[in-house]
């Protein structure tokens, strides 16, 4: 989720970590552009952010969570009305083809589907904790937000709700779902926008944010139900979750160089995974006392001496799977992780 996802800074807005990214400067650009679009000027919505109109046009600038919280409170208050929010959710969903997404479209129903959501949702957004449990009925989706998002809490929950409305109904292939909304806070002025993108059932000063649905909803089965596809992507989203669940910054960063190509895995591509800058990830790993190219030797040396240990690989082979340019480099490394040749190491196993 573009607007949402920050699993670098948990602790949110309040107080904000000045240096936490938590998004490339590109994911807020289609809000930037719906504002300038109803008449809201750029200078009006970039105030006091630190943002300057000449980074619209780059692609490698991230934003703090400062630079988003401002952005956003300034968003709310310019716009005509809060129609953006959902709008955004809407346009978020049709661009959305994730992991999750494409499994939870291949569940057998939408009880299978919600549980799935619930269970898997980490991988969408760590702001959030998203939890669904069926009573006698109605089956019960509710969103609870971990952190304080202050005024910014309505653009976040219409956000959500709108891309969750949207999947709904793309699934089941209906126009309308029979769902009821609840928000935790007060009617807005100008509310006519919520039927419109969501159902006819709205209520607000509610307990929790939550999207009740009728029990007999649940057993409907999904449009692209693909039993077969499902299990292929339970083990990847399996995977990823175990990255995920990692309790430091090592643990996680290892895991994703030992699931990727140890040829192409590079600190940039790494740090995007984890939500992250690169200059924050070699930050954290260097207060755990690691480097990473430090844990790329380590998981190219491990490799090494299993693919030593295959006969019919060559030296050659092995050192362009390893990402070097020729053998004479790969064996220049590998004698100074372990004191002799891959040839003398190879021969050394065969003596076993």
């Amino acid at each position: 989720m573009s607007l949402v996802c920050n699993i670098e800074d948990r602790q949110g807005f309040v107080p904000p970590k000045p240096d936490a990214i938590t998004l490339n400067i590109k994911q807020v650009k289609p809000m930037i552009k719906f504002l300038i679009r109803e008449g809201v000027s750029l200078h009006d919505i970039l105030a006091n952010t630190g943002i300057s109109e000449p980074e619209l046009t780059r692609r490698d600038i991230n934003l703090n969570a400062s630079q988003h919280q401002q952005l956003l409170l300034n968003a709310i208050k310019l716009a005509p009305d809060m129609s953006f929010a959902a709008q955004l959710g809407e346009q978020d969903f049709i661009n959305n083809d994730s992991l999750l997404a494409c499994r939870v479209m291949s569940s057998n129903n939408v009880n299978e589907a919600m549980h799935l959501l619930s269970d898997y949702y980490k991988l969408w957004t760590n702001q959030f904790d998203l939890c669904f449990e069926t009573n006698k009925h109605w089956g019960v989706f509710s969103i609870t937000p971990h952190i304080d998002f202050g005024d910014t809490l309505p653009f976040y929950i219409e956000y959500l709700y709108a891309i969750l409305y949207s999947f709904g109904r793309f699934c089941l292939g209906e126009k309308h779902v029979p769902l009821i909304f609840e928000f935790t806070y007060p009617e807005p002025k100008n509310s006519d926008y919520y039927r419109q993108h969501f159902s006819d059932s709205i209520r607000f000063d509610q307990a929790r944010n939550r999207v009740l649905l009728p029990k007999q909803l649940l057993s409907r089965p999904l449009v692209f139900s693909n039993p077969e596809l499902a299990r292929t992507n339970d083990k990847d989203i399996k995977s990823k979750i175990e990255t995920l669940r990692a309790t430091d910054t090592v643990s996680r960063v290892k895991l994703l160089i030992e699931k990727g190509r140890i040829d192409t895995v590079s600190l940039e591509s790494v740090a995007n995974q984890l939500f992250m800058s690169p200059r924050s990830l070699r930050r954290h790993l260097y207060n755990e006392g690691h480097t990473f190219q430090e844990l790329i030797e380590d998981e190219k040396k491990a490799k090494a001496k299993a693919l030593l240990n295959i006969r019919g690989k060559s030296i050659q082979e092995i050192a362009i799977l390893l990402g070097y340019t020729d053998s004479s480099s790969f064996s220049r490394a590998f004698k100074r992780w372990e004191g002799c040749s891959p040839k003398d190491f190879r021969n050394s196993l065969a003596e076993l």
